[in-house]
Parts: C-alpha cells; sequence; structure tokens
C-alpha cells in the first residue's frame, strides 16, 4: 500500500512539473502576443484617426474657399517615426497627387498609412515643426525614387509634433506662389 501511495505522488509531481513547464511559458507567450496585437491596433487607429481626420477637414476648409481656417486636436500615437505630407507630381500623366502618410516604427515593427486627399495640401516651411527634408521621408515612398520620374515635395512634421499625445493643428486655405498661385489647404501644427 506504501508503495502504491509513493508511485501516487511521484506521478503527481511529474505531472505538476510537466504542466508548470507547459502552461507557465504558454500563458507567457499568449500575454505578450495579445498585448503586442492591442498595441498595434491602437496605434493604427490614432495615425489613420490622425490622416482621415485632417483630410475630411482639409476638404471641408477647401470647399468653403479662400481664407477659411478651422483648428483641431488629435492624439499622436506613440513611436511616430514620420509624419508628412506629399505632394507628387508624376510626370508621366502630368497630375499631381497629395497624401498625408504616417510611418510607425517601435523597433520591431513598421507599419506605413499613406491616406489620400482630393484637395491640394502644403504646410508653412517658415514653421519651426515643419521643414522639406526630401532624403529622410522619400526613402519610405518607392514612388518617389529618381527612377520613376515623379517630382516629390515632402512638409515633414518635426519635433515636438510627432511626440505622443494631443496636438493642435490649424488648417486653412491660400495660395501657394511657390506652385503656380495655386489655392491649397495648408496644414500647420500649433505648439505650446
Amino acid at each position: 500500500m506504501l508503495r502504491k501511495a509513493q508511485i501516487s505522488l511521484e506521478y503527481m509531481i511529474l505531472t505538476g512539473f510537466i504542466l508548470l513547464v507547459i502552461i507557465v511559458p504558454s500563458a507567457m507567450f499568449l500575454f505578450s502576443f495579445a498585448n503586442k496585437g492591442v498595441y498595434g491596433t491602437v496605434s493604427t487607429q490614432k495615425a489613420n484617426d490622425i490622416g482621415n481626420g485632417l483630410i475630411d477637414n482639409a476638404k471641408q476648409i477647401y470647399y468653403l474657399g479662400l481664407y477659411s481656417k478651422k483648428t483641431v486636436s488629435y492624439d499622436m500615437p506613440d513611436n511616430v517615426k514620420r509624419f508628412f505630407i506629399l505632394e507628387m507630381y508624376q510626370t508621366s500623366t502630368s497630375r499631381k497627387y497629395y497624401y498625408i502618410g504616417i510611418i510607425i516604427d517601435d523597433g520591431k515593427e513598421q507599419s506605413k498609412h499613406f491616406i489620400p486627399s482630393d484637395v491640394p495640401l502644403m504646410s508653412d516651411l517658415a514653421s519651426p515643426y515643419v521643414n522639406d527634408d526630401f532624403d529622410d521621408s522619400a526613402s519610405h515612398i518607392n514612388e518617389c525614387d529618381p527612377s520613376f520620374a515623379n517630382i516629390c515635395r515632402f512638409y515633414n512634421f518635426i519635433d515636438p509634433v510627432t511626440k505622443p499625445g494631443k496636438k493642435r493643428f490649424k488648417i486653412e486655405t491660400k495660395y501657394d506662389s511657390s506652385g503656380g498661385n495655386e489655392i491649397k489647404v495648408s496644414i500647420e501644427p500649433l505648439v505650446g
């Protein structure tokens, strides 16, 4: 009888040890996987909210006419590597395309969000929070490679605009004297 009890006890200890070896790593993996999925989903949703919101407001202001303006705010996601307005002139068709681009890079994974605009966009390069550095942003857009013969112009929003938290933007229609006196929607970050 004592022998059977010892075998039963050893069997229970061995079963418990095997379950512990299987369950603990599995639980840690599932928790890590679920946490990564939620983080990615939140960042993606925030990036889409910013892009789509800016485009929708730009359309509204554009159709209201020259010198219309509005201030909006959005919650910037974590790990924004690039945030810009792209004006791409396609030489083969002589058409201009406008996009808002947000690139999120958490060190492990990179996600790119490009939201097309039906209205012409720009920003104020005199702002200390906007630059037109081509090389940094063009590396993320294949169509801006010189082999495509497209002309790309970037309005890059820089630190502190790309940091997480609430960010405000002034959206207004104005003349773009650098591009043939065309009316465009200017999106300018308001910091402070």
